[in-house]
C-alpha cells in the first residue's frame, strides 16, 4: 500500500523548479476538498480534480461510498476531466477511480474510465472490460473496451495473464468481431485479436480482410502486424501498400514495421510519396523499425527532399536513431 510520503515526493517532482523546494514545505492537495466538491451541484475546479489524484485508504473508501449516489451525467463529466488532466500532467493518477467506475458506470462514463486506464496494465480491469464489451449499450464504449483488451493480450505473450482471463478475452473479442451490430466495435475487436494464434482467429482476420467495409479491412491488416506472423501475412500486407483507402495503407505500414523484415523496405518506401500525412508518418516509423541499407537510404533521400520542412523532421531523426541502435521496438503505442 502506498504511503503519504510517496505522494508528497510525486507531487514535488511534478512541480517546476523543484530542485530548490523542500518536501516539508509543500502543501499537498487535500482529498477532502474533492470529496466535498462532488457533493455539490457545482462543476469541479482544477484543484478539486487534482486533490482526488492517487487517493487511497480511507479517502478511497469514502469516494467509493459517495460515487454511486451521484448523477450519471455528473460522474461522466468528472471522469472526462480526470482523463484530460491525467494526460496533460503525468503525475496525476486516477486509476483506482477508473477501476471503480469501469464496474459501476455505463456508456459515456465507462468510456472515460477506459480512457483513464489507457496505459494501465492492471489485470483487475479485465472482467469489467469484458463485461463492457459484451453488454454496454453504447457502441463507442464497447469499441473502447475491445481496443483496451489488446493491452492484456500483449501481456499474455509474456505469461502475465492467467489462462482463465486469456480465454475470457479471446471469447469476448471473437464474439464481438463476428456479431456486434457496430462496425466500429467489430473493427476494434478484430485489431485486438492479432496476438492470438488460433485457426478461429485467423479465419476472423481473413473474413474481415475480404469484407467490403474499409474499417474492417484496415483492422485486419493491423491484426496481421500484431500477430508478427510474417510467413502467413506478408503477401497481404505488401499488397495493401497500394490499397485505395488511406487507413488501410496506414495500417499496412504499421504492420510492416512490426514484421521488421528488410525484404519489405523497398516496396514500403514507395509510401514515402503518399499524399496522406498519417501514411507518411507510419511509413517513416516502420522504415526505422526495419532498418538496413535500403531503409536508411530511402529515409535519407526523403530527408534531403524535404529539408527545411519541420512536419516530419523529428520522426525522421527518431527513425534514423532507431537504425543506429541496430534494433526496433516491434510495436507502436499510438495507432
Amino acid at each position: 500500500m502506498p504511503i503519504p510520503n510517496y505522494f508528497a515526493l510525486e507531487y514535488l517532482l511534478s512541480m517546476e523548479d523543484h530542485q530548490d523546494l523542500n518536501p516539508n514545505d509543500i502543501k499537498l492537495p487535500d482529498p477532502n476538498q474533492g470529496l466535498a466538491a462532488l457533493k455539490t451541484n457545482a462543476a469541479l475546479t482544477t484543484p478539486d480534480i487534482e486533490s482526488l489524484s492517487s487517493i487511497w485508504g480511507e479517502t478511497l473508501a469514502a469516494f467509493q461510498q459517495l460515487w454511486p449516489t451521484l448523477d450519471s451525467a455528473r460522474k461522466a463529466m468528472v471522469l472526462e476531466q480526470m482523463a484530460s488532466m491525467s494526460k496533460e500532467s503525468l503525475h496525476l493518477s486516477y486509476e483506482e477511480i477508473a477501476l471503480i467506475s469501469l464496474k459501476t458506470e455505463q456508456g459515456l462514463g465507462r468510456k472515460w474510465a477506459i480512457d483513464i486506464l489507457e496505459t494501465s496494465e492492471d489485470v483487475r480491469a479485465i472482467p469489467a472490460l469484458v463485461s463492457a464489451l459484451n453488454s454496454d449499450a453504447h457502441p463507442s464504449t464497447r469499441a473502447a473496451a475491445a481496443k483496451k483488451l489488446y493491452t492484456f493480450l500483449e501481456l499474455a505473450e509474456d505469461g502475465l495473464i492467467t489462462d482463465r482471463n486469456l480465454d475470457l478475452i479471446e471469447a469476448s473479442l471473437i464474439d464481438a468481431a463476428n456479431s456486434d451490430e457496430s462496425v466500429e466495435v467489430r473493427s476494434a475487436a478484430v485489431a485486438s485479436l492479432g496476438p492470438i494464434n488460433t485457426t478461429e482467429v485467423e479465419n476472423v482476420i481473413r473474413d474481415s480482410a475480404l469484407n467490403q467495409n474499409v474499417s474492417l479491412q484496415a483492422a485486419a491488416v493491423l491484426a496481421m502486424g500484431r500477430s508478427y506472423d510474417i510467413e502467413r501475412w506478408q503477401d497481404y500486407v505488401q499488397d495493401s501498400f497500394e490499397h485505395v483507402a488511406p487507413l488501410v495503407r496506414q495500417n499496412a505500414a504499421l504492420a510492416a514495421g512490426m514484421f521488421a523484415d528488410e525484404n519489405l523496405a523497398a516496396d514500403l518506401a514507395e509510401l514515402l510519396f503518399d499524399e496522406e500525412d498519417e501514411v507518411l508518418a507510419n511509413t517513416i516509423w516502420a522504415l526505422g523499425e526495419i532498418g538496413g541499407r535500403v531503409a536508411r537510404r530511402k529515409l535519407m533521400e526523403f530527408q534531403t527532399i524535404h529539408e527545411g520542412d519541420e512536419t516530419f523532421e523529428d520522426a525522421i531523426e527518431d527513425a534514423l536513431a532507431m537504425m543506429d541502435l541496430g534494433e526496433g521496438s516491434g510495436d507502436i503505442f499510438s495507432i
